[in-house]
């Protein structure tokens, strides 16, 4: 039995025929409500790393200089060097960068393994509870991360 619509088709027909009020009509030429939404939550969700990263770095500046003078006072305490050196100058010696570089350096390696051995964990358990409250855990635990070596010095 033929069909009353018209049968003539060429390459431009549309293979899905429109009819007058359809919902393809209605948002022809205007960007559906949900595009906007992911490009707002990816610039905050980028927006926030920024900020988190550069508080954490913010604090490294003055945790460095704190450890610099640790280091340099038990230098000069237990070694014979001349003292008499400008306050700026006398922390720049080699042994004590040295001792500060390898600090740093196992400090950097001991706070990576948390992030290592908790991934696997945390992503089973952002399955089960959701991810919000396993973003909001993983924020603790980074904060207390990049705060316990400050208050230990």
């Amino acid at each position: 039995m033929p069909s009353s619509q018209n049968t003539s088709c060429d390459e431009a027909t549309s293979l899905l025929q429109e009819t007058p009020g359809s919902p393809d009509q209605v948002y022809r030429g205007k960007k559906a409500p949900s595009d906007s939404h992911w490009i707002t939550t990816v610039i905050l969700l980028c927006g926030g790393a920024v900020l988190f990263d550069l508080s954490n770095n913010l604090g490294s500046v003055a945790e460095v200089a704190i450890l610099e003078d640790i280091v340099c006072r038990d230098y000069y305490a237990t070694t014979t060097a001349n003292p008499i050196l400008p306050s700026l100058e006398r922390c720049k010696i080699d042994p004590v960068q040295t001792e500060i570089a390898l600090l740093n350096g196992w400090r950097e390696t001991f706070e990576t393994i948390p992030a290592i051995l908790l991934a696997l964990p945390y992503g089973m358990l952002a399955d089960k509870i959701g991810y919000r409250p396993v973003a909001l855990l993983a924020f603790l635990g980074n904060a207390m991360s990049s705060n316990w070596s400050r208050v230990v010095c």
